[in-house]
């Protein structure tokens, strides 16, 4: 007779299973619930002493921010989204997760362009330039001192180092001005008689600081308004001639006479004029002879510059001889300017003004970047 071991029949005989009680169903369904509550909450860890697994504490997450990134967006914790397709208009303003990441951790920074004209007010910029003024002087400014004289008007090209800051600007420069002019001149007081003809070949070479202020519309755009000053060395001569009116109006410098003691004469093509002053009726009157200076002296041709008499051909002395014309000469100009910058490394000024010592001026500047 075959027995049976109780090994074999607890082997075959089947499994009781004990009835789930409520409780512990619900507490089951609970820790489910939970976990897949704590799993929808990105940012928490994982409790001490626990793998991350099933057997979490309530209350943990056991997935990474990444991860829970990319289950948001569709992706599981384990593969990479979907590259965004910046060629696409309606994803190319999305941005990837490592960027999104990057600029919630850092903040996001605005960098300008390189040409981006904007000027920071607490850099100093520093700009190399040429410019070129024009000068007027009407012979109206001129008669408000002397009874007759020209006009002038001249070039006044430079070259100006600028530094700028805060919207204040200094500039250095070095420039050259022409005064020629040729023209009647009469002093103060001095009769019809004595007007001359003045050739000015005068020029001068000047150093200068200008100091400008700015009101800034834009970046691109502004006004200032500030002052220049200089001081220049005086070249060239100034020549005087003994002068005859003309017809038709206005005066021309008398032709040199040929011996001393001789009167000067009338130029070809320059008619002298006997109704204009009827008290000088003769060109003898206007273009007179030259004077001895010493007794017993025969007379020159000319008088020199500060004696009495006539003048042909005379360069007149300057101020370190004795004589009117200067050895240096001034700049004192209130100037206003249009600031013109397109870009940051060029700029573009137009300016005009009033310079005590050369008249109206207006003209421009290019600058460059440093």
């Amino acid at each position: 007779m075959a027995t049976t071991s109780h090994a074999a029949r607890a082997q075959d005989a089947p499994a009781e299973t004990a009835p789930a009680t409520p409780a512990a169903s619900g507490a089951t369904q609970d820790t489910a619930g939970a976990d897949a509550g704590v799993a929808a909450q990105p940012g928490a860890t994982a409790a001490p002493g626990t793998d991350g697994g099933a057997s979490a504490a309530p209350g943990t997450v056991t997935e990474s921010p990444q991860d829970y990134l990319k289950r948001q967006r569709g992706s599981t914790a384990g593969s990479e989204p979907e590259p965004i397709d910046n060629t696409n208009p309606e994803t190319s303003h999305l941005l990837g997760d490592q960027q999104a990441m990057t600029e919630e951790k850092l903040g996001v920074q605005h960098v300008r362009s390189g040409t981006d004209p904007y000027e920071d007010p607490h850099k100093r910029y520093l700009f190399l330039g040429a410019f070129y003024r024009h000068f007027f002087i009407p012979s109206g400014i001129f008669k408000l001192f002397v009874d007759e004289a020209p006009s002038v008007n001249g070039p006044q090209p430079g070259i100006e180092f600028s530094v700028r800051k805060k919207g204040f600007e200094i500039l250095a420069s070095a420039f050259y001005s022409d005064f020629g002019t040729t023209g009647p001149y009469r002093s103060k007081g001095d009769g019809l008689d004595e007007t001359e003809i003045i050739h000015s070949k005068l020029k001068v070479v000047y150093g200068g600081v200008t100091f400008l202020w700015s009101t800034m519309f834009s970046k691109y755009i502004g006004l200032q308004y500030g002052v220049g000053l200089g001081v220049g060395v005086v070249l060239g001569d100034l020549i005087r001639t003994e002068a005859y009116p003309t017809v038709g109006g206005g005066y021309a410098a008398c032709q040199t006479p040929t011996a001393g003691g001789q009167p000067g004469t009338a130029r070809p093509g320059k008619p002298f004029d006997p109704t204009r002053v009827p008290a000088f009726g003769d060109v003898s009157d206007w273009c007179n002879p030259a004077v001895a200076t010493r007794p017993g002296d025969p007379p020159p041709i000319s008088n020199r510059d500060g004696q009495s008499g006539a003048h042909y051909g005379v360069k007149a002395r300057r101020w370190s001889s004795g004589g009117s014309v200067p050895n240096v000469w001034f700049r004192a100009a209130p100037q206003l300017s249009l600031r013109i910058k397109p870009i940051h490394q060029l700029v573009i000024r137009v300016d005009t003004g009033f310079d005590v010592f050369s008249g109206v001026f207006v003209g421009g500047a290019i600058q460059v970047g440093l």
